[in-house]
């Protein structure tokens, strides 16, 4: 387990969302922190962080669809489009706050 850096409480819960595919190559981790607003953000030393993380924030620091979705339409679609020529699956867990299917049949 990695600390994080930050000057908020060190018992504080965050999620990473990382993503690759079998040739090795990743996705920019989404990190998603505990905090009430955008400001929070700048608590964390982000160069002590995953490289080339994305940094969010959600009051008790989950996944919830808006940021699944967000990350999916602005990193996953982008990456898959612009970097990854091979034909790619998306694997999520079952959680229904996570997303609904008719949010990413577009």
């Amino acid at each position: 387990m990695k600390l994080l850096p930050s000057r908020v409480s060190s018992k504080e819960s965050i999620t990473v969302l990382v993503c690759g595919n079998a040739e090795g190559l990743a996705m920019c981790p989404l990190v998603i922190v505990s905090r009430k607003t955008e400001r929070c953000l700048q608590a964390y030393d982000h160069s002590k962080g995953p490289i080339q993380a994305q940094w969010t924030y959600q009051e008790k620091g989950y996944m919830t669809e808006k940021i699944l979705l967000d990350w999916f339409n602005n990193i996953f679609l982008h990456t898959v489009l612009t970097g990854f020529n091979h034909l790619m699956s998306l694997f999520l867990d079952q959680w229904a706050d996570h997303i609904h299917r008719h949010a990413m049949s577009t």
